[in-house]
């Protein structure tokens, strides 16, 4: 969401931007650099797509859990909107895991932005800070819940989506107030599919 950013074209873009950093955020997530983060689901190819489903069904598989990372760009929200190409690739891993019998679980986010890497310019421009999470009356969650309603608005009545958490393991570390708050209006928004909760606590 910035004027610097720009299409990575070729071998050696593609080099720089993955680095070879392996600490930190970076820590166990592959060869990733100072501009990459997590690059899963939603860079696979239909064909990529199959194979792996029907391998995971071959091996006893019923259903997986996509994280819908906040890290370094947007998968489906697009600081307020769903975004296009996300919502694309995610339509496209529902019909494949259809086509071979399993069910997707879905984090409609991640840990609080900021966190770990910038937040997107949208939500700062917004004046985003990390309090926000704990006032259900900022900007942050108005804009936040009109990714929501589009994200529901689009997936409600698909019968490969299983559930939802709010942030899957960032839900203790978002707070209560966000995972609450988010479960009631998907729970509004789309009564077809379970929300779930990810309270990992350490003792």
């Amino acid at each position: 969401g910035t004027p610097a950013e720009s299409l990575v074209q070729g071998q050696a873009a593609w080099d720089a931007v993955k680095g070879d950093r392996h600490e930190g955020q970076y820590f166990n997530h592959g060869p990733s650099g100072p501009a990459y983060g997590f690059h899963f689901w939603e860079s696979l190819t239909e064909r990529e797509q199959d194979a792996d489903y029907a391998y995971l069904a071959k091996c006893g598989w019923t259903l997986t859990h996509l994280c819908q990372n906040w890290w370094m760009w947007e998968r489906l929200d697009a600081g307020g909107c769903l975004a296009p190409h996300g919502a694309e690739q995610l339509a496209a891993l529902l019909a494949a895991a259809g086509r071979h019998g399993l069910r997707l679980h879905l984090a409609v986010s991640h840990y609080p932005l900021c966190k770990e890497s910038p937040s997107w310019a949208q939500y700062l421009e917004a004046g985003y800070t990390r309090e926000d999470y704990r006032r259900p009356d900022s900007t942050f969650y108005a804009m936040f819940k009109a990714y929501l309603r589009d994200l529901a608005g689009v997936f409600r009545d698909d019968t490969a989506l299983s559930s939802y958490t709010s942030a899957g393991e960032g839900d203790p570390d978002c707070g209560m107030t966000f995972v609450n708050e988010t479960h009631d209006t998907m729970r509004a928004l789309d009564p077809n599919h379970l929300f779930l909760g990810e309270p990992h606590l350490n003792p």
